[in-house]
């Protein structure tokens, strides 16, 4: 639904200024954050459950038990498999992953150019490139 949209965007936001506050705080500078959603499917609950074991995020709740009753697991299967099953049956599961990348800064490092200070501009492109072929390692 839209309204689970906007919360997943939400919470993607909130993660990404949590890693920029992070790297700023450890003083790395020009800070590039993207973000990917990358769905996997699954035959069942317990093989989902199985990789999200194997990532070491079964651990991420400080105040679960150590270990669910099968009564407990088997109705959430069921549950689970109502609520996202896919019309073959597999259960979806989406991962969003985050990308960065950031430099630490140094006296030999370059320094950004004041803004305004560009001898061209992106919108020249077209003719700079006039009569070039685009595609790299061509030659031209």
């Amino acid at each position: 639904t839209q309204c689970t949209k906007q919360s997943r965007e939400y919470g993607k936001q909130w993660y990404q200024r949590r890693v920029r506050a992070l790297l700023n705080g450890a003083r790395f500078c020009m800070i590039t954050l993207d973000s990917e959603d990358i769905t996997i499917t699954y035959p069942d609950l317990y093989f989902l459950l199985r990789d999200i074991q194997g990532m070491a995020e079964n651990g991420c709740l400080t105040s679960s038990p150590g270990s669910l009753r099968r009564d407990v697991l088997t109705g959430a299967a069921a549950l689970y498999h109502d609520l996202y099953a896919n019309e073959d049956n597999s259960l979806p599961l989406t991962f969003n992953v985050l990308y960065f990348i950031a430099w630490k800064q140094s006296a030999v490092q370059g320094k950004p150019k004041p803004r305004g200070s560009q001898t061209a501009s992106i919108a020249d492109l077209d003719k700079m490139f006039a009569g070039k072929d685009p595609k790299p390692g061509s030659g031209s």
